[in-house]
């Protein structure tokens, strides 16, 4: 697969002291949600007390503040042992016993929007549409 996101390049991972490329082996999948509120009409000087749109942002905010979970398998726990080799001592250290340091290692991956795409599934929020 040859995608836009993948690139070569210094400074990607953390202790990581060559360039590295990323190479999109396989897609996580996709799914496509659309949300619909509906509300009485009315007039924005008598707005009742939850419109549609305050639903809609709710259902929104309930979904981003709950992830799915991060995991190290398949590829990237592979790409991880690969790069091990050109990292410093105490990361080779941590990234050859995963089965110890594998929370340690999901918590600091997912402190980056790039590098936590690597170990879930990410959702944006990219379309909407409200009022009539």
């Amino acid at each position: 697969m040859l995608e836009e996101g993948s690139v070569v390049g210094h400074g990607l991972i953390a202790g990581i002291l060559i360039p590295v490329a990323m190479v999109g082996i396989a897609e996580k999948g996709y799914v496509t949600l659309e949300l619909t509120a509906e509300g009485p009409g009315g007039h924005s000087s008598m707005p009742p007390p939850e419109g549609a749109i305050s639903i809609l942002s709710t259902a929104i905010s309930r979904l981003e503040a709950n992830p799915m979970p991060p995991a190290i398998t398949g590829a990237v726990r592979q790409f991880l042992g690969c790069v091990a080799q050109d990292t410093t001592f105490g990361r080779r250290m941590i990234l050859a016993n995963l089965w110890l340091f594998e929370p340690l290692v999901k918590r600091q991956l997912t402190k980056s929007s790039r590098t936590n795409a690597l170990i879930r599934t990410t959702m944006a929020v990219t379309m909407l549409h409200s009022g009539a």
